[in-house]
């Protein structure tokens, strides 16, 4: 799959016409407040988490037993194709991540805690808007109107709608658009295909392994413990770290480096505090830090079957506390669980090498995919494709 732009677009974004967002768009709002359940059904709400890698994630829906005999309270909350849906308040970080809704699900409904823009058609496309969304230039103006807590900002739609943006016309806007689509094509196609990597290992496991939980395959059982023994981290704050090439691993995986480890060999670092459930396989000396676990024992069981092993067991399901949940190590350590042999474990691990070189290659093509989707976003706003 190639990319090739082959046309000048625009002017400088110093010199394209500016606007106020208020005056390209028919309107910005907040969603309707509908309670939410677990449990229920039926025509699918919005949510924070819908909009979490900037597309509409149909698996992070929510549902209220809403049904088409009640639209009639909800009809102006239906998403129309091409609405941007915008998150107006979240961590620093996320604030201001978009949406464009296609049309799929058929039907949705716009939820409180996200904005929902309706651009209007004589003014914007909203293909163009979307992309400008994505820029830096719109993340500055989003900081400059927010207000920010510990872990928390938000911005006021009326500040949103005040926002001045780049705006030529709209024959200029729809090629930024088809450009930037084909770009996003490319780095799409990537995302994808790892993901289809990942769902490989998933039923390699479940082929050759069964259900781990309920055992379906009937392998000898043990305790956790003797599989593999977790210990807990050790604290390094940030003013201790020492420039080096050892990985310092938290719950939510690398998050620097340091010039000594703790663990003086691969290992396996799963969450204790916060963020529970992600299974990191280390592949050399690390530095596990106090909001994680690692593997200190592993009994000659291959790591990789035990990194694949630990994410089927679920073993966030032995955690507690609503705040920040923090795993209960002894409950882990005491649960039965099965231990297949070791030459199975082995085999299992050659097949799935195969398949992570193949992600590698597919990462690498990814990176330079999003370089150069990032690239072009910024030039198209310069009007400096060519």
């Amino acid at each position: 799959m190639e990319l090739t732009v082959n046309e000048r677009i625009g002017n400088n974004i110093n010199i394209m016409k500016q606007m106020k967002l208020n005056d390209v768009i028919e309107f910005a709002r907040n969603g309707a407040a509908i309670k939410q359940s677990e449990d229920a059904k039926g025509i699918p709400i919005s949510r924070i988490e819908t909009i979490w890698n900037s597309t509409i994630d149909e698996n992070r829906l929510g549902y209220a037993d809403i049904y088409d005999e009640d639209l009639i309270k909800y009809e102006k909350y239906l998403l129309k194709k091409n609405d941007i849906l915008i998150t107006h308040i979240n961590s620093p970080k996320h604030l201001g991540k978009s949406a464009i809704y296609t049309g799929y699900p058929e039907k949705l409904i716009h939820g409180m805690n996200l904005l929902c823009l309706r651009n209007n058609p004589n003014f914007s496309n909203s293909k163009y808007l979307f992309y400008y969304f994505q820029t830096k230039y719109f993340k500055n103006q989003i900081l400059k109107i927010s207000n920010q807590s510990v872990n928390q900002a938000s911005f006021a739609v009326t500040n949103l709608k005040e926002l001045e943006i780049p705006i030529p016309d709209l024959l200029t806007q729809q090629k930024i658009a088809a450009i930037l689509d084909k770009a996003d094509e490319l780095r799409q196609y990537h995302k994808q295909l790892i993901e289809k990597y990942d769902a490989l290992t998933q039923s390699l496991f479940l082929e050759m392994f069964g259900d781990i939980k309920s055992n379906s395959k009937g392998w000898k059982t043990t305790i956790f413990e003797n599989i593999i023994s977790l210990k807990r981290g050790y604290d390094l704050p940030h003013n201790s770290r020492i420039k080096g090439n050892i990985p310092v691993v938290a719950s939510t995986g690398i998050v620097g480096y340091h010039n000594i480890s703790k663990v003086n060999t691969a290992c396996i670092v799963t969450g204790r505090s916060g963020s529970i459930g992600k299974v990191q396989l280390i592949k050399q000396d690390c530095w596990p830090l106090n909001t994680s676990l690692y593997g200190y024992k592993t009994f000659d069981n291959n790591l990789i079957y035990l990194k694949n092993f630990i994410e089927h067991f679920n073993i966030e399901r032995f955690s507690h506390g609503a705040g920040v949940p923090t795993l209960d190590r002894k409950l882990v350590h005491s649960e039965i669980a099965p231990i297949p042999p070791i030459k199975l474990q082995n085999q299992f691990a050659e097949r799935v090498q195969i398949i992570e070189t193949q992600k590698q290659q597919t990462q690498e093509s990814l990176a330079k995919s999003e370089d150069l989707f990032q690239g072009l976003l910024q030039r198209a706003f310069q009007g400096e494709l060519n």
